[in-house]
């Protein structure tokens, strides 16, 4: 069952066991050393994922560095991170807001924003922070951007993607250069340990579906502006229709006045 808004934040709900969040938090600490966000140009320069073991094939993953809070997001596919990119190009509300897919992620806080009953988890259980700023948090998100409390298996699938995403920076000193024009892709079969048994990936960057992102934006785009062409919003109208609905205005005040 999932966690409501009536419970206190807890990092062991949904049946998450001590153990696997300790492996969580030592993949996290890894990952916040090797810093991704200095090392990929922005969050746009996305990396594949591909693991048979976790049901992902050319999932994205999207590094969210400085000026915005230190994190790593995990889209289904590229149609739902095209998706997103479309709906948070401009201010979501509670209409845009169904929109968004949902994403698994893990966000970086200082140790000062983290709930207290979670800092007393972390204390009890002596799990590993690489510093102030490094506290993690998973974020998960369902269709509709609707928070949910990570089940085991968003904390096993977060585990292996930080631990295979700190390997793939370790091994691939020019993984920041990849993205620039004329420069060769990277594709690197990984094998994570794992309680149970070794977790295969494939991570390749640039993501192999970028060009099928843009499309997709610009085709997003282009409704847009049909819809708005079709529907002018009432700053758009011509100075004339403006003119006439104020006489109306003014009519109608009028002749409520009288009326009274």
């Amino acid at each position: 069952m999932a966690q409501t808004s009536a419970l206190p934040p807890s990092y062991l709900a949904n049946n998450v066991t001590p153990e696997a969040m300790q492996a969580y938090f030592v993949a996290s600490q890894r990952l916040f050393r090797v810093a991704p966000w200095l090392v990929v140009p922005d969050s746009q320069a996305i990396i594949a994922i591909t693991s048979e073991a976790l049901g992902l094939n050319n999932a994205v993953l999207s590094i969210v560095g400085p000026p915005l809070r230190n994190s790593v997001l995990v889209f289904a596919n590229a149609i739902d991170y095209a998706n997103y990119l479309h709906t948070t190009s401009t201010p979501v509300d509670d209409t845009t807001l169904s929109r968004l897919p949902g994403w698994t992620a893990t966000e970086f806080h200082h140790g000062k924003d983290i709930d207290r009953g979670q800092l007393l988890e972390i204390k009890q259980h002596d799990w590993a922070i690489a510093g102030p700023a490094a506290f993690p948090l998973p974020n998960v998100r369902r269709a509709g951007a609707l928070p949910q409390a990570a089940t085991p298996d968003d904390i096993r699938l977060l585990t292996v993607v930080q631990t295979a995403l700190a390997e793939l920076i370790g091994a691939e000193p020019r993984l920041g250069f990849t993205w620039e024009p004329g420069n060769p892709p990277i594709t690197r079969e990984i094998s994570v340990p794992f309680a149970g048994g070794d977790m295969q990936l494939t991570l390749a960057a640039p993501h192999p579906d970028a060009g099928k992102i843009v499309a997709h934006l610009q085709a997003a785009a282009a409704r847009d502006a049909l819809a708005a062409k079709s529907s002018p919003s009432r700053a758009a109208r011509p100075p004339a229709d403006k003119a006439k609905e104020k006489a109306k205005r003014k009519a109608a005040k009028a002749a409520r006045k009288k009326n009274r």
